[in-house]
């Protein structure tokens, strides 16, 4: 009978401890994803943008218009991108009336 009783005491206490540490665990366990998701997604910015200021200024314009909006879907906030988008869809309207179209129907 007293091992039981020491046995139910040790299960007890395991429990209380569990309960406490495992929702901790799990906000730090959320936290660290939030921040790879955060550095990946700067990654993937930073990649984007270099690769649309390139095509840019080679010329290809609806290549780096395809960057920039895949930026923009990253970071629809930030202004670098909101005016290279502006930019490129005024060059890309003066050639093909589909990007007039998106040009009057920006929203940035």
């Amino acid at each position: 009978k007293g091992f039981f009783n020491y046995s139910l005491v040790l299960i007890i206490i395991f429990s209380m401890i569990l309960s406490v540490d495992v929702p901790r665990a799990y906000k730090q366990h959320e936290h660290e994803l939030e921040l790879l998701k955060l550095r990946s997604d700067n990654k993937a910015y930073n990649f984007l943008m270099n690769s649309g200021k390139k095509r840019f200024k080679n010329g290809a314009y609806k290549s780096a218009y395809s960057e920039f909006k895949l930026a923009y879907d990253i970071k629809p906030n930030d202004e670098e991108v909101k005016a290279l988008i502006h930019e490129i869809l005024v060059l890309l309207c003066q050639s093909d009336e589909r990007y007039c179209k998106k040009l009057d129907d920006l929203k940035l």
